[in-house]
């Protein structure tokens, strides 16, 4: 349909421009620091109340899982599938039959869902018959956030493409907000020991149920407030259905590549005994700050951008949008990477060291935080270059390369993990990241997605090596010399100063990258 059906498209806007895209990567980036300032919060008072006790490791497995649906059919496949799907629905149809269209599909998530949290069930059941009580409780208890969670999902994409970043950044914080009322309510009930464990895990998993219907009010509330209200009714299979199935099945698992390598470590780790997983789960929490906030954040943006240039035929603009964001990832990333391998141990100690949280546990987790730190650039780059591929409805290629990356850090987590316990499982991690990223990386270049050449990013490449070593021989210096004051003068010493340096020296090539 054209003409008039254009002109009735509802909530038509144009995706962000070049300049755009760094705007509502702010918008999100902003959001997201809020989330995963609290999200510390929240961390802080997990190890301070359940430390790296067995109740923690259940719950970190049990949680585990449905946040892998929700990356692999909410966040991850459905979400990116949804994204050109329904930038091309709302141009081309009516706004009734746009929003009968909507409605049919996520009439058709939401029956897929139910199977997940029945499937979830099931399993819980079984953990439940073969002793792992508290997995099964936990698992039963979270279940149905993988539904709640996956619509949420699904209507920030329908937000994204109207170019409304706001509220899908926005709901993580609710769920932290939630975590953490938990937190303070099991404290306030008198559960502060070890034995109190299972009461509070289980306090903290209704917790997350709860938080995951208002993350979906809070989507539903903002698109009536654009004129989006779909209803749910008869499933209808269409051509724009099929296609929503053909980009959406591939990117299930292409997307989900990093959950499925934690939840391997995960249960790898469980093998380890008592206080492996929590470790990993307290590293990878610290991990995802600044990949959340320098990472996600502009690839989440540049999706809808990227895939309009795309879908017009402008991949001279394409690829000049995907370079500028890749050069801002990269010179964010490098120094994150570096200082966050260098302060682990004091910002672990000073975060979560407690009487439930020892010495010896912010030992072995600050070893598995340098492991992932180490594919700290290479998780960002990546996760970029699959979106790129998604947008450029390559996303079977993606897929491909996941595969291969999974199996890779299977092999290398089942070698590791011996010698070097849960941090050699982050280690295997980290290096399928860097393999990963690098496949991706010449599948973009074979598909001419990066245009010509590569000194681009090259000499962006060196400034941000040369500062980063200089920042980290700083850094690394001024934590020696403050570590008889505490782990508290280490990092607030070292950061600023990191933060001085690499600005001084790699700020104007920061700035001109981001144009």
């Amino acid at each position: 349909m054209s003409g008039p059906a254009r002109a009735q498209a509802p909530g038509v806007s144009s995706p962000p421009s070049q300049g755009g895209i760094l705007r509502a990567a702010s918008t999100v980036g902003s959001w997201t620091l809020a989330s995963r300032v609290l999200g510390l919060v929240r961390d802080m008072l997990n190890a301070r109340v359940l430390g790296d006790s067995p109740a923690m490791d259940a719950f970190a497995l049990a949680f585990r899982i449905p946040n892998l649906f929700r990356r692999m059919f909410g966040e991850g496949a459905f979400a990116s599938a949804l994204v050109p799907v329904w930038g091309d629905v709302r141009r081309t149809r009516s706004r009734e039959d746009a929003s009968r269209w909507l409605g049919s599909v996520l009439t058709l998530l939401g029956g897929a869902l139910v199977a997940v949290v029945l499937l979830q069930w099931g399993a819980a059941g079984v953990l439940r018959a073969a002793g792992r009580d508290l997995f099964g409780v936990l698992l039963f208890l979270m279940a149905p956030y993988a539904l709640l969670i996956c619509q949420t999902a699904a209507w920030g994409a329908v937000l994204q493409v109207e170019g409304r970043f706001a509220s899908t950044a926005f709901s993580p914080v609710v769920l932290n907000l939630f975590w953490i009322g938990a937190l303070a309510w099991a404290l306030a009930a008198g559960c502060t020991s070890l034995q109190d464990g299972p009461r509070t895990a289980a306090i903290v998993a209704g917790s997350i149920l709860a938080a995951g219907a208002v993350q979906w009010t809070l989507q539903v509330v903002q698109a009536r407030r654009i004129g989006l209200r779909p209803r749910p009714g008869r499933i209808t299979i269409d051509a724009d259905t099929r296609r929503l199935g053909t980009l959406m099945l591939p990117m299930a698992f292409g997307a989900a590549v990093f959950q499925v390598n934690l939840l391997v470590d995960s249960f790898l780790a469980d093998s380890l005994g008592p206080g492996a997983v929590s470790h990993i789960h307290y590293a990878d929490r610290l991990m995802e700050l600044p990949l959340g906030l320098l990472g996600l954040s502009l690839a989440t943006a540049a999706f809808p951008r990227l895939g309009e240039l795309l879908r017009t035929g402008d991949r001279a603009g394409a690829a000049n949008a995907v370079r500028m964001a890749l050069r801002v990832s990269v010179l964010m990333l490098l120094p994150a990477t570096a200082g966050l391998a260098i302060l682990a141990r004091p910002i672990l100690s000073l975060l979560f060291e407690a009487r439930n949280f020892n010495a010896e546990a912010v030992g072995r987790t600050a070893e598995v935080l340098v492991a992932y730190a180490a594919g700290l650039s290479a998780f960002g780059v990546g996760h970029l270059l699959v979106r790129l591929l998604q947008a450029s409805k390559r996303p079977a290629v993606a897929v491909r390369i996941g595969v291969l990356t999974v199996m890779l850090k299977i092999v290398l987590s089942l070698w590791w993990m011996v010698p070097l316990r849960e941090a050699g499982l982050a280690w295997a991690t980290s290096a399928g990241a860097l393999f990963q990223t690098a496949l991706l990386w010449w599948a973009a270049r074979f598909y001419g997605l990066l245009g010509e050449g590569s000194g681009w990013l090259r000499g962006s490449l060196l400034r941000a090596l040369c500062a980063t070593a200089a920042m980290s021989l700083a850094v690394g210096a001024c934590s020696s010399a403050a570590a008889p004051l505490g782990a508290a003068a280490q990092v607030l010493a070292g950061v600023p100063l990191g933060i001085c340096i690499y600005l001084l020296l790699a700020g104007g090539e920061l700035r001109r990258a981001r144009g």
